[in-house]
């Protein structure tokens, strides 16, 4: 009897969101969502 294994196929690693969604939400709520596509740059200059 012979037992034949697959290896998994590798998947590309997705992109990480630097922004939580609880994040997300809270600029929404303060209306300040056009922010977030600079939040990670901001977060890079800030260290």
């Amino acid at each position: 009897m012979s037992v034949t294994t697959t290896k998994p196929t590798p998947t590309a690693p997705r992109p990480v969101d630097p922004i939580s969604t609880n994040l997300a939400h809270t600029l929404r709520t303060f209306k300040l969502s056009g922010l977030k596509d600079t939040v990670p740059e901001r977060f890079a200059l800030a260290r």
